[in-house]
């Protein structure tokens, strides 16, 4: 089950217990949409799935999450309010611990058969390396796009 928490008046949703992945360790994933009920429905079904997931609503709520309890994925909305989620990522990937993390971007109106459309978004595939993929997206899409990848330490 799911307990709301909050930092700085953000939405932050917790998870109440940890479970653990097949492999017996946890893969932390965020989640960052600016609807609260999608990042909490996203969160609920990852943690289904295995993993330790934190919805956030904001970006600085994200980033405050990801010094408080590092994570080793991320999936975002890239339309944030009236903005997009480009400073976010550009946050993340400038600290040292999540410049390789999988970081799954999502969008509906800036893509056509399931690329991309909008410039900025092309050029924050490529200049960050992001995953892009197109909504609506299923839980368990996700799950398949980010579990190799969060648990790649794993395997070495």
């Amino acid at each position: 089950s799911l307990r709301k928490g909050s930092m700085n008046s953000d939405t932050c949703v917790r998870p109440s217990v940890n479970t653990a992945c097949s492999t017996g360790s946890v893969s932390t994933v965020a989640v960052l949409d600016d609807d609260e009920d999608v990042a909490v429905s996203i969160a609920h079904n990852l943690q289904r799935a295995g993993f330790r997931a934190f919805a956030y609503s904001s970006e600085h709520g994200l980033l405050e999450g990801a010094v408080a309890d590092p994570f080793d994925a991320v999936i975002a909305d890239w339309m944030l309010g009236r903005g997009t989620a480009l400073a976010v990522v550009a946050t993340l990937r400038s600290i040292e611990r999540y410049r390789d993390i999988p970081l799954v971007v999502l969008s509906g109106n800036l893509c056509l058969n399931g690329e991309p459309t909008c410039p900025e978004l092309r050029r924050a595939i490529v200049e960050y390396g992001l995953i892009f993929r197109s909504k609506p997206r299923r839980t368990a899409d996700l799950v398949a796009d980010i579990r190799p990848l969060a648990h790649r330490d794993e395997r070495a």
